[in-house]
């Protein structure tokens, strides 16, 4: 059973899965997402807890807690409860293999508590072939099973997967936040801690905007290319900028232009010349150029880039064509 303690401010989310839980309301997969240090996995550890006992307890909070003393709870102090996985590569990918694993588990009918339930932390590492392997999962969840994904950097995922998941955000908070919780030399420590730094940061935002608006351009100007590359050439966060503006275009547009990423002008031309699946084959490029990045020790990371403006201007000369 895990040591970890939920941080005081998951208060919101502990609160809004009690309901689900006493409601019989959870859903089968969980996306929490958020920094490091914001308690994802305690969270998780909590939920698995709560889900696993047969005589839950609500504090003054309504906030639901294990009694500590059924049967489940008691193997999870032991570390011996038997219907409970955890996936941790310790900075690692995840493997197919690991993934392979997981859905037997989930297959297989609980031994003592009210499911099986798995933990993956890191989801965001798992190589093409495990995230398609997951997918086959969600995509056909077995009756009375939790899985929850844990990620720092959601914008890895593929976006099916994502939109398999019910999304639970934790968002990092700043120094003063903090000393509403700590007292001690931690804040100190946790102060710069942002879910985006670049929007919190007007170098890094200026570099955001930069790559947004070469990205844009690009796509509406094939003839761009070069300034695109340029722009990813400009900073080492250039590919998770990328995929954040990718995936927020097919998930919230309205979002980017909150941000100033991108105006309401640029949306409307993006229109004409992107389709419904434009946009998840230029995800799945940049998920390919992330494998590559950290499987291909030698590989040059500026030729992977170039390789990587080339394949979306090929693919957006199909869809001209």
């Amino acid at each position: 059973m895990s040591n970890l303690t939920v941080p005081s401010w998951c208060k919101s989310q502990q609160q809004f899965l009690s309901t689900q839980v006493a409601n019989n309301a959870l859903a089968h997969a969980y996306l929490i997402s958020s920094g490091k240090g914001t308690g994802k996995l305690a969270l998780a550890h909590w939920l698995v807890s709560v889900f696993a006992c047969n005589k839950r307890q609500i504090d003054a909070e309504d906030i639901l807690q294990a009694c500590q003393q059924c049967k489940p709870c008691l193997l999870k102090k032991a570390s011996t409860y038997p219907d409970e996985k955890l996936i941790d590569q310790a900075g690692a990918t995840v493997s197919v293999d690991a993934i392979r694993e997981t859905s037997n588990f989930l297959q297989k009918t609980s031994q003592i508590g009210s499911g099986q339930t798995v933990i993956i932390n890191h989801a965001e590492d798992m190589t093409i072939a495990a995230a398609n392997a997951l997918l086959k999962t969600l995509e056909e969840p077995t009756a009375n099973t939790l899985l929850i994904l844990l990620a720092e950097n959601s914008e890895h995922l593929l976006p099916t997967i994502i939109s398999r998941c019910q999304i639970v955000s934790l968002k990092t908070l700043s120094g003063s936040e903090l000393s509403k919780h700590f007292n001690d030399t931690r804040i100190s420590n946790l102060a710069n801690m942002t879910f985006l730094p670049e929007l919190q940061s007007s170098e890094l935002y200026q570099h955001y905007i930069e790559m947004a608006q070469a990205f844009t351009n690009f796509l509406v100007t094939p003839s761009q290319r070069a300034l695109f590359l340029q722009a990813l050439n400009g900073h080492e966060r250039s590919i998770v900028w990328l995929e954040r503006v990718v995936t927020t275009l097919m998930r919230d547009k309205e979002q980017l232009i909150k941000e100033g990423a991108l105006t309401h002008n640029d949306l409307v031309t993006l229109t004409k010349v992107l389709n419904s699946d434009s946009l998840p084959r230029i995800f799945q490029l940049i998920l390919a150029f992330n494998q590559k990045s950290k499987t291909l020790v030698q590989a040059n990371d500026t030729m992977l880039k170039e390789k990587l403006v080339i394949e979306i201007a090929q693919l957006m000369d199909k869809l001209e064509a």
